[in-house]
């Protein structure tokens, strides 16, 4: 008897090491299948960027298993040293001195992004005034539209009116140093960090604090301070870290194009110049010393969560927490929360519609579902209540009359350069400031800027909105499918690949895949590029949404109805995702018209132009640019390092045009955000095919002599 219980009473204590050792496995596992997908996926990547570059057929099936044989002799036979600036270097101190530079800088960026950021919030929380919340949408919103380089132009100029002004010592202008060279650099990279944590601390704090455990703080007499401390900022800070796990893809995103500006020799410098000089099995290398970093710092993170939730560290629940550290027991933990979150959102729903105001009826006593005035002034209340929705209306209608009438603003031909000319008396010669002939100065070839930002808006808005519709369409249709079959095979694969995808540079690869399919193809490569490196975010977007939805009671009952899987997803669950797909194509048109902009910074644009010889420097070195004869913003801002100082206009007025751009659409989604959550419609029940037949009815009714027509739109009840 004694052998028989002995086992058991033992077996919880020997199910932990084990339980463990199984947890350590698997990670491992992951770890190891994720950085060969990365060294894949990158040498595919640069055999495509090489045979684009020698102008040769992409081929991408020979190119795919080329890849498998370039990872495999990486792996089997990889070099010990580099030559790297004149000099054998060893492959790991060059790789780990180059990614301790870069980390260096992401940490104190994120940390300067970190603690502005959560100061911001907490003080426009605990105020509670409205203009607060209007200045966190506008930090967030400049914050997130600003290009990198444009940012880091500014703070140089500024820095040398300081200078000038008030005789203080300026920063150093670009180098490495662990010192002033920091500041610089380090502020550009954290401002798009600084303004997402600020929002989310603000919106966080501003919900715990209508809590009723912090109202139960108020009655035992607790202070302010002591009530925000302990209970308020603690409960926020999950969400916080959550965000500045998201704000690392971005801030790696714009890492070349900040280390590229500011001459800061890290990885995203070096990689550019690896790229340049073919030196592949050094890029792989750096590529996955980044991968290596974006996991460290989330699973960082996530070690942090049970140490901020004392719930996670129950004794129930630490089992859990080594249950969820795996692949199969996070999908368990997600199916757990979600199912306790539609409780949630059923009870919401049951309570709200028993606190709904009775329909008005008609004198016979019938429902009248189409009380149209009273309707009409409530969403008008609820648009003017909304700067952010009327502002970002205003400037998308701008630029959309600017795409069409553009061409007519001016009475100048993009396509004229000129030569030496007697401007206002005076002798010139190209680039020609800003004067009476050329409004806003011209650039290197002679060409009259203004026309060129003018013509070329149709150009670059029609590259961002098809890019825009492929990014969001293929992340709506694999976000759909992982969500539908959550915790199948699929899913799995989905929820790998946006894993593995998030620890890319997203610009760099677009680099590859633009060379690669060849940059003179024209649009179709570019939209084909920023659909494939932005569908994660979409898809994991949609995925949560789809996961949401199908715990619905409604998709129960169309599935008793013995409706089909592909009948649910038709009319049940993509016509509930209109809001969220509309709110998201705005917020996508921004990030994509910043990722041009990154793009043509670096050269990148489309058809890629020619490369002519417009003189020589002082040490007889020809100066080489990249000339494009199709009127492009991205295009205008390639070879802007070499000129904005002496000729500041030439990047002005194209970077100006894509800030405004990206903070317009930025605005747009922020706004529509707000106005659909607060009126609570679906667009797909303002637009079907009854509505639309409600319309044609009425127009016809006084031709055909008929009565009122009976179709009548959904009374839309206002948030309480």
């Amino acid at each position: 008897m004694t052998n028989s219980t002995l086992p058991n009473s033992a077996s919880p204590l020997n199910r932990v090491p084990l339980a463990e050792l199984k947890l350590i496995v698997r990670r491992i596992g992951n770890a190891v299948l994720t950085f060969f997908i990365i060294a894949y996926l990158t040498s595919f990547g640069l055999i495509l960027a090489e045979r684009g570059r020698e102008r040769l057929p992409a081929n991408p099936l020979d190119a795919a298993a080329q890849s498998f044989l370039r990872v495999g002799q990486f792996v089997i036979d990889h070099p010990h040293s580099y030559y790297w600036h004149k000099a054998d270097i060893s492959a790991f101190s060059l790789v780990l001195d180059t990614l301790i530079i870069s980390a260096g800088l992401l940490f104190i960026s994120l940390g300067v992004a970190s603690i502005v950021g959560v100061v911001l919030g907490i003080t426009a929380a605990i105020a509670k005034r409205k203009v607060f919340s209007t200045l966190i949408v506008l930090l967030s919103t400049l914050g997130v539209s600003t290009l990198s380089f444009l940012l880091g132009m500014l703070f140089w100029v500024a820095n040398i009116q300081v200078h000038r002004i008030f005789g203080i010592t300026v920063l150093p202008s670009g180098g490495f140093g662990w010192d002033s060279h920091l500041v610089m650099p380090a502020l550009t990279l954290a401002m798009r960090p600084l303004a997402q944590i600020a929002q989310v601390t603000y919106i966080s704090l501003t919900d715990i604090i209508q809590e009723d455990y912090i109202r139960t703080a108020y009655s035992k007499g607790l202070y302010p301070r002591v009530v925000y401390n302990r209970h308020a900022l603690t409960n926020a800070l999950i969400p916080i870290l959550t965000t500045l796990g998201a704000s690392l893809r971005f801030s790696l995103a714009s890492l070349p194009v900040v280390e590229l500006f500011f001459n800061w020799p890290g990885v995203g410098l070096t990689l550019l110049q690896a790229i340049d000089k073919g030196m592949s099995t050094f890029v792989i290398d750096l590529i996955l010393s980044l991968g290596f970093f974006f996991l460290l710092v989330n699973l960082t993170i996530e070690t942090f969560f049970p140490l901020i939730d004392a719930r996670l560290r129950n004794g129930e629940d630490q089992v859990r927490v080594r249950e969820y550290s795996t692949f199969f027991g996070t999908l368990s933990a997600l199916y757990h929360s979600l199912c306790d979150l539609a409780r949630d959102l059923i009870h919401v729903f049951q309570r709200r519609t028993s606190e709904l105001p009775p329909l008005p009826t008609s004198e016979k006593g019938f429902e009248k579902f189409d009380d149209v005035p009273s309707r009409r002034r409530w969403i008008i209340r609820a648009i003017l209540r909304n700067p952010s929705l009327i502002l970002g209306v205003i400037l998308v209608l701008g630029l959309t009359g600017l795409a069409f009438l553009g061409g007519q603003l001016t009475d100048a031909n993009p396509y004229t350069t000129h030569g030496v000319l007697t401007i206002e008396g005076t002798i010139w010669a190209q680039p020609f400031k800003p004067s009476s002939v050329f409004p806003w100065g011209s650039d290197y070839m002679g060409r009259d800027i203004q026309s060129l930002v003018y013509y070329g808006a149709r150009q670059t808005l029609s590259l961002a909105l098809f890019g825009m519709l492929a990014r969001v369409l293929l992340g709506v249709l694999l976000g759909t499918l992982a969500g539908w079959q959550r915790g199948g095979q699929l899913d799995r694969l989905i929820s790998g690949a946006i894993g593995v995808w998030a620890a890319f540079p997203v610009t760099l690869f677009a680099i590859l895949l633009i060379q690669g399919f060849g940059i003179q193809q024209g649009m179709w490569v570019f939209v084909l590029t920023i659909s494939v490196v932005g569908w994660g975010e979409v898809a994991q977007i949609v995925r949560s949404q789809v996961i949401s939805i199908k715990l619905q009671p409604y998709i129960e009952s169309a599935r008793s109805v013995g409706a089909r899987s592909y009948q649910i997803l038709i009319r049940h669950v993509l016509p509930n995702l209109i809001n969220t797909l509309i709110v998201m194509a705005a917020l996508e048109m921004g990030g994509v018209m910043m990722l041009l902009a990154e793009l043509g910074y670096l050269n990148i644009f489309m058809g890629g132009g020619f490369r002519a010889m417009i003189g020589e420097s002082g040490n007889m070195v020809p100066i080489i640019v990249h000339f494009s004869d199709v009127p492009e913003w991205a295009a205008l801002i390639a070879n802007v390092r070499g000129w904005w100082r002496s000729y500041p206009w030439m990047v002005l007025y194209p970077g100006v045009a894509f800030f405004i751009s990206t903070m317009a659409f930025n605005i747009l989604g922020e706004g529509l955000h707000r106005f659909l959550d607060e009126i609570q419609m679906n667009f797909h029940r303002l637009l079907n095919r009854y509505t639309f037949l409600r319309q044609v009815l009425r127009r016809l009714s006084p031709y055909l002599c008929c009565c009122k027509p009976t179709l009548r739109l959904a009374y839309i009840v206002p948030k309480a």
